[in-house]
């Protein structure tokens, strides 16, 4: 009972992250931003770091741009 209580609690909490949302943008400046759900993030087609603060801030960094 306490294994399928324990499994059910890891999927529910599984469940409940948010992720990085499916987004394709271009900015004013030019800069174009393309992300798969989950993730990762690309910068002017190159990958960027990604760090999450919480489930709905994350930001997205490559060569001194920073999208958040």
């Amino acid at each position: 009972m306490r294994i399928l209580l324990a499994v059910a609690m890891v999927v529910a909490a599984g469940a409940a992250q948010a992720k990085v949302p499916f987004l394709n943008a271009t900015c004013g400046d030019g800069t174009e931003v393309h992300a798969d759900e989950g993730g990762p993030v690309y910068i002017n087609g190159n990958e960027a770091s990604l760090s999450a603060s919480n489930e709905s801030y994350y930001e997205a960094k490559h060569e001194g741009v920073t999208i958040s």
